[in-house]
């Protein structure tokens, strides 16, 4: 626990969502050749008052204003508590390069910054400052595939229908299809508070070094430090992320703390572009008519509501969704 001193607002979460604006795609994307991506910044506040103030979205790519970014912005008026706000950028596919799995290209990186600027007539001097934060994004599209999509017509035959299918599972990244080799990556230490970053940092320059390109987060661990995720991240290493549940002696419970808990695991988290999609639990197949359905109702809700733009998947081993989701990519 820890205290923090408040002035016009604090910002609490910033979560930016990357999201193709392209068909479905069945050959590899090139650069400057696709039909660009949308970024969504939901960005989350707490007020001790109603104030109003400027919210500017910089990202550090294409066509620079003065102040270096391609700007968003919004004047709005902030009610006290809790609130949120979202501002859309578009990009085009000349101004960013894609992230790719190591081994098929480059892991390019950009910068996406938040500031509000409050409006100084309304407040005391002491809290009239500039508040800013940033997170670091890629561009990629991820689908998690479980219908023939080589089939000549299924594209069009399954576009816009729900429910995943039985052909099989595979990954398409970027419209390649890749093979996914890697591991369970588990907690490297029984105490939090011996984690160190230089370590799991190591850790996955190792898993690269031996040709992964593909890290597990077994859902019987813990949700990791964020340089692990930035190593990812840099290193081109997909993550492959369960909710930290495992059936037997670590079920979930539909309950207040629980929710916060995935929503503000999955708000820190969401921005990293190596992870490729969220699965529900370790060990805990989902039977809707069952104790187990709870994965999918409750587990798998907040997840989707939270962070829309990447698939899901019910628990592993799972049988996949009748409904509520993309049937060609498994996303919400």
């Amino acid at each position: 626990v820890y205290l923090v001193e408040v002035g016009s607002l604090a910002i609490t979460h910033m979560v930016p969502t990357v999201h193709f604006l392209g068909d479905y795609p069945l050959h590899k994307l090139q650069d400057g050749k696709h039909a660009g991506f949308r970024v969504d910044i939901r960005t989350h506040i707490w007020a001790p008052r109603i104030q109003r103030g400027n919210f500017l979205v910089c990202g550090d790519w294409g066509s620079k204003h003065d102040d270096g970014c391609v700007i968003g912005a919004r004047d709005l008026e902030v009610p006290k508590g809790d609130s949120n706000i979202t501002i859309s950028l578009n990009v085009s596919s000349t101004d960013v390069k894609l992230w790719w799995p190591v081994g098929l290209g480059g892991q390019p990186l950009y910068d996406v910054t938040v500031k509000f600027v409050p409006t100084v007539a309304l407040l005391p001097l002491a809290t009239s400052k500039m508040i800013k934060t940033s997170r670091r994004i890629g561009f990629k599209h991820f689908a998690l595939v479980t219908g023939n999509d080589t089939s000549p017509g299924f594209v069009v035959e399954n576009e816009g229908k729900e429910g995943t299918l039985s052909h099989g599972m595979y990954f398409r990244v970027n419209g390649a299809i890749v093979m996914a080799k890697g591991a369970n990556m588990i907690p490297m230490e029984e105490m939090e508070g011996r984690l160190d970053d230089h370590a799991h940092r190591v850790l996955v320059k190792s898993a690269r070094d031996a040709n992964m390109n593909m890290l597990r987060v077994w859902g019987g661990g813990m949700y990791l430090p964020q340089a692990w995720y930035d190593a990812c991240d840099e290193a081109g290493i997909m993550v492959y992320h369960d909710m930290q549940y495992a059936q037997e002696g670590h079920s979930p419970a539909d309950s207040t703390t629980q929710h916060r808990e995935l929503s503000h695991q999955v708000r820190r988290l969401a921005h990293h572009v190596s992870i490729s999609l969220w699965d529900g639990c370790n060990e805990c197949q989902v039977y809707m008519n069952t104790s187990t359905k709870i994965y999918a109702d409750f587990v798998m809700s907040v997840v989707a509501t939270e962070d829309g733009s990447r698939p899901v998947w019910p628990s592993c081993p799972a049988l996949g969704w009748s409904e509520g989701v993309d049937r060609l990519t498994s996303i919400p």
